[in-house]
């Protein structure tokens, strides 16, 4: 849900597209992700039966966050670190955009407001929550920093890293570049151990008769 369907920007300053702080690329993803729901909705609507209900959960972010800012500063801090050893291109850290957007609950309820339907859909709940974070729970009781970072590194390397490796130039040895981007990101979690609650928003949505 919050892979956009395609990539509006490559972003300056971040990995992450919906988390560049640079206006044209936020204004992008926005009107990106706007389309995208109300194009998800549109087809969900036309699958569900009449008084079928839909359980929709995925990441978001508050107004001012996204419980992502550790894990993914320090992907992106291993890519320019690379860039600066010239293990890549001038342009290829900016490249190197994973096309994600992380919406609000007021984008979630967007399409709702006024008429209070969209395309034959009510929105019947809404709410952002924090996800517990188990790897750090289990850290806890066994203080082994480095499965912690390990952890932390298979997890982000299992979403991440089949979209980083396609954006790296064919013509360099894509997966080594990988092997070298996730040691680095393991190292610094290593050395950063931090707790990590990212934010989910969960939405019901009821076709209505």
């Amino acid at each position: 849900m919050q892979w956009m369907s395609s990539s509006p920007a490559d972003a300056p300053d971040h990995v992450l597209a919906g988390m560049s702080e640079d206006p044209q690329v936020s204004r992008l993803v926005r009107n990106q992700q706007a389309l995208d729901w109300r194009r998800y909705l549109e087809l969900r609507s036309s699958e569900l039966r009449p008084g079928g209900k839909l359980l929709v959960a995925f990441t978001g972010r508050t107004h001012s966050e996204t419980g992502w800012e550790q894990p993914l500063g320090e992907l992106w801090g291993a890519l320019l670190e690379m860039g600066r050893e010239r293990l890549l291109s001038d342009v290829e850290p900016q490249k190197i955009t994973i096309p994600i957007g992380l919406r609000t609950i007021d984008d979630i309820r967007a399409p709702f407001l006024g008429e209070g339907s969209f395309s034959a859909l009510r929105l019947d709940y809404s709410e952002i929550l924090k996800v517990p974070d188990q790897i750090w729970a289990e850290f806890q009781q066994s203080g082994d920093v480095r499965q912690l970072a390990q952890r932390r590194s298979d997890t982000m390397r299992a979403w991440a890293g089949p979209t980083i490796m396609r954006l790296i130039t064919p013509s360099r040895d894509r997966a080594a570049l990988v092997d070298d981007l996730f040691a680095r990101f393991t190292a610094r979690m290593l050395q950063n151990p931090t707790k990590h609650e990212p934010y989910m928003l969960a939405a019901i949505l009821a076709k209505q008769h």
